[in-house]
């Protein structure tokens, strides 16, 4: 759930710009100021962005701060700001600056196109994507493994990552969606796209019933396009996974768990991480509805996936124990828990030697 809504957050304002309606000669100076920032843009040089925006912002000020290319280029900073503090912990005074100029620029669209315009609506996904952010100082979820490449991605629960504001966001995606649902179609690449963001957003907060109905509803439309063993369909199936088990509904888990895993064991060329988190998501899921048989089988698969490369994935080793000791076998459980605390040790060792400071040693001459 990484990035949440701001995953296209910085690409929207291209499009927009082909749009505007630009009076008088076609080099005029707030042309020649976005044309630039533009550039900049497409280098993440946000400075120069930021100092280009800054330049027509104040030039189209003699249009008039009711005028279409004012309201444009409002936008277009407060989405830079929100694009810079997205990637830039150090940045996060410009989320302030991205709601105040998003807003701005929104008030001015939404009068002069009207408020079902579809650059309205992309102005409305970009404010919600601000307020959706993950919340600051929400504290990091456990690093699964040291080397495991899959750390980065993996499906956490409902509810892990807590956003800024949930119920501005949930209004502005709301919003947008009704307008690309009228003006685009239910089935429109966009419009989903917007679904998908707001079935995240429900995810984030842990609002699992509003999630399951949005998951379902991209599910369904994915199983129509590329049918029903498409491995493309594993993403929305682990999420929805994720969904049941936080409700409880064990039974349904499991079952949207033992499909995904058959997808990815039919998958040529499979990432060995891959197949790991969906056994795993299958065993927890049994183990979970005291169901320790049928997951020991799952988890031991997953176990023995386990290669040097990526050798540390302490909640699997934790989760293994648990159902080896349900079962009564407490000795192969010690043994899992002590290298499950062996690997908790490495694990603390590594973060301690990254957090250090490295010094210069100097060779003598």
């Amino acid at each position: 759930m990484k990035g949440l809504a701001l995953k296209c957050l910085f690409l929207v304002g291209a499009c927009l710009l082909a749009r505007v309606p630009v009076a008088g000669a076609q080099q005029s100076e707030w042309e020649t100021c976005v044309k630039a920032a533009q550039e900049a843009r497409a280098k993440k040089d946000y400075a120069e962005v930021e100092q280009q925006l800054l330049a027509a912002h104040k030039i189209a000020k003699k249009w008039g701060e009711s005028s279409l290319r004012f309201g444009y280029t409002l936008y277009w900073l407060g989405e830079v700001y929100a694009a810079r503090a997205a990637e830039d912990p150090k940045a996060a005074a410009d989320w302030a600056k991205a709601e105040r100029y998003i807003s701005d620029g929104l008030e001015i669209l939404e009068k002069r196109l009207g408020r079902e315009h579809l650059d309205v609506a992309t102005a409305l996904e970009t404010l919600g994507g601000v307020y959706g952010r993950p919340r600051e100082k929400t504290p990091a979820a456990p690093l699964r493994g040291v080397w495991e490449e899959a750390s980065a991605v993996r499906l956490e629960p409902p509810g892990a990552v807590p956003v800024a504001n949930y119920a501005k966001a949930k209004t502005l995606y709301e919003r947008a969606l009704a307008i690309r649902e009228k003006q685009q179609g239910a089935d429109q690449a966009q419009t989903l796209a917007m679904v998908d963001k707001l079935a995240d957003l429900h995810y984030a907060h842990g609002d699992t019933a509003a999630a399951m109905s949005l998951y379902t509803r991209l599910f369904e439309n994915l199983e129509k396009r590329l049918g029903p063993t498409h491995p493309g369909l594993s993403h929305y199936l682990g999420l929805l996974g994720m969904v049941s088990l936080a409700e409880g509904k064990f039974a349904g888990a499991q079952s949207i768990f033992e499909r995904r895993l058959r997808l990815f064991q039919r998958a040529p060329d499979l990432e060995s991480w891959r197949l790991r988190e969906a056994l795993e998501n299958a065993a927890d899921a049994y183990r979970l509805d005291n169901k320790c048989p049928e997951a020991y089988p799952l988890y031991r698969a997953a176990i023995e996936s386990l290669t040097a490369a990526d050798a540390i994935n302490l909640p699997l080793l934790e989760n293994y124990a648990k159902c080896l000791n349900t079962l009564g076998r407490t000795e192969e459980a010690k043994q899992i828990e002590d290298r499950a605390k062996a690997d908790a040790q490495k694990l603390e060792e590594k973060r301690k030697r990254e957090a250090s400071p490295q010094t210069e040693t100097h060779l003598p001459q």
